[in-house]
């Protein structure tokens, strides 16, 4: 049983080790573009979500996640990306869809299949509204 549980913290404190080397990692120029236009796309669908379809998207929550976000795609981290050029970016997006589905059209679609995906997230944030009819 102590072994075990030694065992369990050595692998613990190796993941910890490891994911704060990771976020560390600075970007190349074209991981941080890359890096940057991921998250122009998520912060589009983001507005898009909390304006025409009711669901309360924290921006501050955002850029927390920005890094995780990063990482589930195969980028070491977030690190160095202009947050600036994210913004003008993510609401130029925002309006091309809107343009496209004024009247909320994409809620569904971008609501589907996501229910589970991101369980833990939605654990530890706040309520969120459900999506207008």
């Amino acid at each position: 049983m102590m072994k075990k549980l030694i065992t369990l913290g050595l692998m613990l404190l190796s993941a910890s080790v490891t994911a704060n080397a990771t976020a560390n990692i600075e970007l190349n120029q074209q991981q941080r573009y890359d890096v940057e236009q991921l998250l122009a796309d998520s912060g589009a669908k983001s507005l898009y979500l909390t304006r025409e379809c009711g669901v309360a998207i924290d921006a501050n929550k955002f850029k927390e996640l920005a890094d995780i976000k990063a990482m589930s795609e195969g980028y070491p981290s977030a690190q160095g990306v202009n947050w600036k050029k994210i913004k003008r970016n993510a609401h130029a997006g925002y309006k091309a869809m809107q343009l496209d589905a004024p009247k909320g059209e994409l809620c569904t679609t971008l609501t589907r299949g996501n229910e589970n995906k991101y369980q833990w997230v939605k654990d530890i944030a706040p309520e969120t509204h459900q999506a207008a009819e």
